[in-house]
């Protein structure tokens, strides 16, 4: 793999990562539970999706439509996000009928954020320049996402009414999240090329802090990813969620590379 193939299979993890990630979040506007937090899902959702336009606008080298190719018109096999942000909120969907899972969004969040604050911080020593100065200014944004879901997931570990449902919960994300961490041959390029350094370690300390944070509860979870995930979304394969969620963004953008973030 080669210098540009290597650069480009990351920055599509990275952004492709973050567009469902912020399209999950934009998708609870109106609907969270707290009027507060729904303020705030407004900004996480923005911010998520900012980040994912300017990781495109890396891999076009600066053009704005072609930014949005990558981001609105890639089929679902092309897509190297991992299969956990793609999920839907619950059931229903924003327009008809939204039963979404709070837990389930709070949850996901807090982990997926754990993991792309440790992506962060090794980014911002990569030795491709432009995604280390990008990394260095998003990482103090992602410090606050971080945060929100910590003190959200600490409120709903310490309620007698929800600690028990968001234990369950906890175990069924871990299980999703096998692809999340999953580096495959690209790591040895990455470290190769300065891209992502100290790759080898990402998935460790991940676990590791996920487990700190949950010590507290005297919680104690299996966090072996395997290393050959059932469905892999870093290998291109997804669940229908995401053919949904592409639908969707295309309608709101109306199908158009001209549409402005």
């Amino acid at each position: 793999m080669d210098f540009n193939q290597a650069l480009r299979v990351l920055l599509y993890q990275l952004a492709d990562d973050d567009l469902l990630v912020g399209h999950r979040a934009s998708e609870w506007i109106g609907l969270v539970p707290h009027l507060e937090a729904d303020v705030a899902y407004a900004s996480i959702a923005q911010d998520e999706l900012s980040h994912a336009f300017e990781l495109y606008q890396l891999a076009a080298d600066g053009h704005q439509d072609r930014a949005n190719l990558l981001a609105y018109a890639r089929p679902a096999p092309e897509r190297r996000n991992a299969t956990l942000v793609e999920l839907s909120n619950g059931p229903g969907s924003y327009l008809e009928e939204p039963h979404f899972d709070w837990v389930f969004t709070v949850v996901r969040h807090w982990i997926y954020d754990t993991y792309k604050s440790c992506r962060l911080e090794r980014l911002i020593d990569s030795q491709y320049r432009p995604l280390a100065d990008l990394s260095r200014k998003l990482i103090d944004e992602e410090q606050y996402h971080l945060e929100h879901h910590r003190i959200w997931l600490s409120t709903l570990l310490t309620s007698p009414i929800s600690a028990q449902r968001t234990r369950t919960v906890l175990r069924r994300v871990l299980s999703l999240s096998d692809d999340l961490v999953f580096m495959s041959s690209w790591q040895a390029a990455w470290s190769a090329w300065g891209l992502l350094p100290h790759a080898d370690s990402l998935a460790s300390d991940w676990r590791t802090r996920i487990q700190t944070f949950l010590d507290p509860w005297e919680i104690s979870l299996n966090l072996d990813t395997s290393l050959t995930p059932a469905l892999n979304g870093r290998l291109g394969q997804h669940t229908a969620a995401l053919e949904e969620a592409l639908q969707t963004m295309n309608v709101v953008s109306g199908g158009t590379v001209h549409a402005s973030w």
